[in-house]
């Protein structure tokens, strides 16, 4: 099978454990898993949300996270397949932006000019996390994301999954102005 999951499995509880302790997260929270892949961020929050849907366009993470979720009993989690570019407008017109908070795992290109566009132009969620493994694209991304002003930048998070390497995982929480 074609997947992508993060290959430091000693970190992900920290950075889980980091997301679930944000004020942003409770029992009425939608929780988007944007580019959710096999459900790793959507998996470990439907606990603590009243709803997960994970948007995902590769065939083989969608089957991982649907087993997933039949595998574990979890109900209140929706696995959507297909492109952010045209799955994430529909999906927008059925959940309240203030009582949702989104992840973002973008491939290492970057979520890209449309899905930042989207992003930037609709009510800002609740909050809206992104973590990149590409400090250019996540730059790049923000600068698109904050354009408008919906949005500013709360803080900013390293997580070293690749210890003695350049490479270096960065959680933006972002938050409406």
């Amino acid at each position: 099978m074609e997947t992508f999951f993060q290959a430091n499995l000693s970190i992900l509880p920290r950075l889980i454990e980091t997301i679930l302790n944000f004020e942003y997260l409770d029992a009425q929270t939608v929780f988007l898993d944007l580019y959710g892949g096999v459900g790793l961020f959507g998996v470990s929050m439907a606990d603590s949300a009243q709803r997960v849907v994970l948007i995902e366009e590769n065939v083989h993470s969608v089957r991982c996270a649907r087993r997933t979720l039949e595998f574990n009993g979890i109900r209140n989690m929706e696995v959507v397949e297909g492109r952010m570019e045209e799955t994430f407008a529909a999906l927008s017109a059925r959940i309240d932006p203030e009582g949702t908070v989104a992840m973002i795992d973008p491939p290492r290109a970057g979520l890209g000019r449309t899905v930042s566009e989207m992003l930037s132009r609709g009510s800002p969620f609740k909050a809206l996390l992104y973590l990149s493994c590409n400090p250019q694209t996540l730059i790049s991304d923000l600068q698109t994301i904050l354009g408008p002003g919906a949005y500013k930048v709360r803080t900013v998070i390293p997580f070293d999954f690749f210890p003695r390497t350049r490479h270096l995982e960065t959680l933006a929480v972002l938050t409406p102005r």
